[in-house]
């Protein structure tokens, strides 16, 4: 965006300075915030000159031998044909080939760009502490750079698993890799009518949540398919990234009597810590992604689901300037996630290199890169900017997401979160000896009257409740008295003595004998 007509309406009065050392901010900002998304996506140079849509050639080599001796004969010495016999030429032979394939993919490159709202100089020159402002202008700025990469990485890996058919629902009945039946449809590059990034899938099928049976076929599979994508070793078995938040990774561990046991028995301190403290499972890295996709069911029609992306971010409370961000909490609370089978050799990144001079006379001058640098951008207009005294940071973004070795075998997989919370009771409530929740308790002794004050009551029981603070109880008289029938337990803590409140009405001590019974209600 340029400077545009309007007047200082139009300019930001936030002060900010020139992006001097944006490049350090960069660094640092990637070195005290490591994200496998920001660092582990390769990088490469575009070069100029040869075309918008490019082709890559991969070549998958063919099949070896897999079973049986059939190939094989028995070692002869040569032997003239004779009568009936053909005869044997031992220095002939009768070779199976092999074959090989080569896959031409075609893809091509996409652009972004930011921006700060124009600064006009006149109107921060005179803030208080300006320069310190600008720094911290100019390293959020790095923030931004690094989002946007994260974000593209993210999305171009999954959009590879997507257009291969591999994106998986976790579901019963397996992982038919020859079937569509359990995939969900995504692209990254559409919105629906209400602007929301959304998936699809069948909504017959019942989306299961984490369990190890998925990992496990996976992990064979991989093996055999592209073991030299796995980005680690163990033992000489292939290491795949399992890259889910890691709260799901310690619930699906809670969740299993099994798994929690077996982690117990390895490792006695996960009986206090945090199992989201493990990096490698059962054959796993478990990769921790922080911002990972996440959706919510939006509508069901015609037999398919459409669910919507929930953002980690939202615009909060409104400050002095602008709107303070803040973490969302629909975002912990949905109900869908997408892991990731993370693999390398899947993308590279290769990045235009601006052009200054094109020859033949035509220079340019010195441009920003496509990388995401922020440039100070200070135009000249006649009418709008004589002075030069408006500007605003700028930045670029062009990648060409070139796929590699083994994008036809990237993964992602859609799979049903826990975020729920629930209540639990006091260990009093629980104690054997009890009453049982719905049973009738008596009265130990008959009320008085300086059991009562007010609205309240306090009485005796036989027994303990299994019912609590702020719980309701029911009385039940044997005469039918005047008192309320319906109360909340104000007070428990000298259980089987409780304080009882009414809402309304007029409590009656006689109503309160060991003829009548409280029940949890």
């Amino acid at each position: 965006m340029a400077i545009t007509s309007g007047g200082v309406a139009n300019y930001n009065q936030k002060f900010i300075d020139l992006a001097e050392h944006y490049d350090q901010f960069l660094a640092n900002r990637a070195r005290k915030h490591p994200n496998i998304w920001f660092d582990r996506i390769p990088k490469g140079t575009l070069t100029n000159y040869e075309g918008l849509v490019r082709k890559t050639n991969i070549f998958h080599g063919g099949l070896g031998e897999q079973a049986g001796l059939n190939n094989w004969s028995a070692i002869q010495v040569s032997r003239k044909p004779a009568g009936g016999d053909p005869g044997f030429d031992a220095c002939a032979y009768d070779p199976k080939t092999f074959t090989y394939a080569v896959e031409a993919i075609q893809y091509t490159g996409y652009r972004s760009s930011w921006q700060s709202e124009p600064i006009c100089i006149n109107d921060i020159r005179f803030l208080h502490e300006g320069r310190e402002q600008a720094r911290l202008i100019t390293s959020f700025m790095g923030y931004i750079t690094q989002s946007v990469w994260e974000n593209w990485n993210r999305e171009q890996y999954a959009y590879q698993a997507v257009r291969n058919g591999h994106a998986f629902i976790l579901t019963d009945g397996g992982l038919d890799y020859d079937a569509q039946s359990n995939r969900f449809s995504y692209d990254p590059y559409t919105v629906d009518g209400d602007d929301d990034t959304v998936i699809t899938f069948p909504a017959d099928l019942k989306v299961s949540s984490l369990n190890w049976t998925f990992f496990d076929w996976w992990q064979d599979y991989l093996g055999d398919q592209c073991p030299e994508a796995a980005p680690a070793n163990s033992d000489g078995l292939p290491v795949f990234g399992l890259m889910i938040h890691k709260r799901d990774f310690d619930k699906l561990i809670m969740g299993s009597t099994d798994l929690r046991e077996d982690l117990r028995y390895h490792k006695a301190s996960v009986l206090f810590d945090d199992y989201r403290k493990f990096s490698e499972f059962k054959g796993w890295a478990i990769i921790h992604d922080q911002r990972q996709m996440r959706f919510k069911i939006k509508s069901v029609s015609g037999g398919t689901v459409t669910a919507k992306r929930v953002l980690p971010m939202r615009e909060g409370r409104v400050g002095t300037i602008g709107q303070v961000p803040e973490a969302n909490p629909e975002y912990n609370n949905a109900e869908l996630a997408v892991g990731i089978v993370f693999m390398k050799d899947v993308i590279q990144n290769l990045i235009p290199t601006p052009i200054g001079n094109a020859g033949g006379g035509m220079i340019f001058g010195p441009a920003p890169g496509y990388n995401g640098t922020f440039q100070w951008i200070n135009e000249y207009d006649r009418e709008l900017n004589p002075l030069k005294e408006v500007g605003y940071f700028f930045a670029r973004f062009e990648a060409f997401p070139k796929p590699l070795m083994f994008s036809s075998d990237a993964i992602i997989f859609l799979y049903r979160r826990c975020p729920q919370t629930w209540g639990t009771d006091c260990e009093v409530n629980t104690l054997p000896d009890n009453a049982d929740l719905t049973a009738p308790v008596n009265l130990a002794a008959n009320a008085v009257a300086g059991d009562i004050d007010g609205l309240t009551i306090v009485v005796t029981l036989e027994k303990r409740l299994q019912c609590g603070v702020n719980d309701a109880v029911t009385l039940t008289t044997g005469g039918g008295g005047g008192s309320p029938t319906s109360y909340i337990i104000a007070e428990d803590s000298n259980a089987p003595t409780y304080k009882l409140v009414a809402a309304s009405g007029t409590i009656v001590a006689g109503d309160f004998t060991t003829t009548d019974t409280i029940t949890c209600a």
